[in-house]
């Protein structure tokens, strides 16, 4: 364990967002969910991510945190099973799914065309409810994680 601190302290900051994402989709504020979504994503990474080794400084902790689970899989296959690994699996590959998500929600994007392509046209209902459900997601994984992993050490 890095910092029980650490991983309590992101757990907090998934909390946060998951609850603007939870107030905020409800509304049609769509550019906020989705921010609000993918930093829930990443700070759930991020907070199993800190059981282990301090999170990189990116928007992108997916691939540390598959890192992670394959240097240490048989201590928590021998403390979860097979489920919790592979719904961390599963957490490391939403936090590569939503990462783009940062930059479009925040900036929008540059079209191969040169046009460019608006953050309030680009987070869509659509878009914004994929997120929140990996947000959703993301958090249940990460506070069950960090809840028996700090109980256990």
């Amino acid at each position: 364990m890095l910092n029980n601190q650490d991983a309590s302290h992101w757990l907090r900051e998934v909390e946060e967002a998951l609850g603007d994402v939870r107030t905020n989709m409800p509304l049609g504020r769509l550019v906020n969910t989705a921010q609000r979504a993918q930093l829930c994503v990443e700070y759930s990474a991020k907070a199993v991510i800190s059981c282990f080794a301090r999170p990189a400084w990116e928007h992108n902790p997916g691939s540390q945190l598959m890192t992670l689970i394959q240097e240490n899989d048989a201590d928590i296959r021998a403390r979860f099973g097979e489920i919790m690994i592979q719904r961390l699996i599963q957490l490391a590959k939403d936090a590569a799914d939503a990462a783009p998500w940062h930059v479009i929600s925040t900036y929008g994007r540059r079209e191969h065309d040169g046009a460019r392509s608006w953050p309030t046209d680009l987070c869509t209902q659509a878009n914004a409810q994929w997120l929140a459900e990996l947000a959703e997601r993301s958090f249940l994984t990460a506070r069950e994680f960090i809840t028996a992993w700090l109980n256990s050490t």
